[in-house]
């Protein structure tokens, strides 16, 4: 209630007590003796209630009103102690980041991990650290000369654990944008799963084995990525844009029934091992300029409208390559026949669930 009502209000309450205190006055210089004080007595009393409420109601609202700024200037500084410790929690994680140790580095993560999880307004600003922690130059183990040095084999050890701590930043990545757990048959929902339009940046990352199944997320930037090992992003749900450009895939590429809502390209992207693109919903897609290499027997299989065109070897690369280009007539399955139908029906199942 606002001042000026409950002002009003009291100016009423004040002028009746006063008009029938007066009344009362009046009424008792009709009478004599002991009447006469009596009746004077309970008019003052009946003025001096009516202030005296008005006083209380004011004094109420006063304590009302001291009690709300009290509990507002709390609860602001509780948020501002949260928001400290959170901004302290995220710094000493990013310090730890860069540390010579593997296993500081793996605590960093699941630091960044459980803030994540308790704070959900800086979800998007945990999920941007991993991805720039993935985006640092990495070099796999292993690749050493005959009769390594201590220093080499040290070297080969540290990349060894950088690698573990890679894997992990995935692995969390993945639990947090995946929302179902399973094949789309058995599908549990995944406990960890962060609800939320998130974006992701790994431009330029070396992903190892990447695993993206059944992961949902709104824009995605993978170009310039090297994918070593398997990429899968089976039943993967891309909500916005898609990028993966000049994307390098060393291994096996799987995007079955995958749903790419938005634009995806994967312009100048190069496939050294089999493709899957099986059953994919994709609303535009763009493959100017794509290689897979053709003479390893892996299968593959292209997003709606793609198909491979002539063999050539590839400037500055072993073996046969191929070029994707446009197909000049869609088929029906590429047009988006019921296999594609079950695909967009499995995701709307999932995101309601979800």
């Amino acid at each position: 209630m606002s001042w000026w009502v409950v002002g009003l209000c009291s100016v009423v309450v004040l002028s009746v007590g006063i008009g029938l205190g007066g009344w009362q006055w009046q009424r008792a210089e009709t009478l004599t003796g002991n009447d006469r004080v009596t009746a004077q007595n309970e008019a003052v009393r009946t003025g001096l209630t009516a202030a005296g409420g008005v006083g209380a109601v004011f004094a109420l609202l006063l304590a009302v009103r001291r009690q709300r700024s009290t509990e507002a200037v709390a609860e602001e500084n509780r948020f501002d102690a949260a928001e400290r410790r959170v901004t302290e929690l995220q710094l000493k994680a990013v310090e730890q980041l860069g540390s010579e140790k593997a296993p500081v580095r793996l605590g960093a993560l699941q630091a960044l991990d459980r803030l994540g999880d308790g704070n959900p307004e800086h979800r998007q600003t945990v999920i941007d650290l991993l991805c720039s922690y993935l985006r640092m130059p990495f070099r796999e183990p292993g690749s050493m000369p005959e009769n390594p040095t201590a220093e080499q084999l040290a070297d080969d050890e540290e990349r060894a654990q950088e690698r573990v701590v890679r894997l992990t930043a995935q692995r969390l990545l993945a639990d947090r944008l995946r929302a179902a757990d399973g094949s789309a048959a058995t599908a549990m929902v995944n406990p960890r799963h962060w609800p939320g339009r998130f974006d992701l940046d790994l431009n330029r990352a070396n992903l190892i084995n990447f695993d993206f199944v059944g992961c949902v997320l709104h824009q995605a930037d993978f170009s310039n990525a090297v994918f070593t090992g398997n990429a899968r992003f089976d039943d993967a749900v891309f909500a916005g844009e898609a990028w993966f450009t000049k994307a390098r895939f060393t291994s096996n590429a799987v995007f079955v029934e995958t749903a790419f809502v938005g634009a995806v390209t994967f312009d100048k992207a190069s496939f050294d091992g089999g493709s899957r693109f099986d059953r994919v919903l994709c609303t535009v897609t763009s493959c100017k300029e794509a290689w897979a290499r053709t003479d390893d027997g892996r299968a593959h299989s292209w997003p709606p409208g793609w198909v491979m065109g002539t063999q050539g070897r590839r400037a500055g690369r072993e073996g046969m390559w191929t070029r994707l280009h446009k197909a000049e007539q869609e088929t029906g399955e590429e047009a988006g026949t019921p296999a594609t139908s079950v695909a967009v029906r499995r995701h709307g199942d999932r995101r309601r669930r979800d």
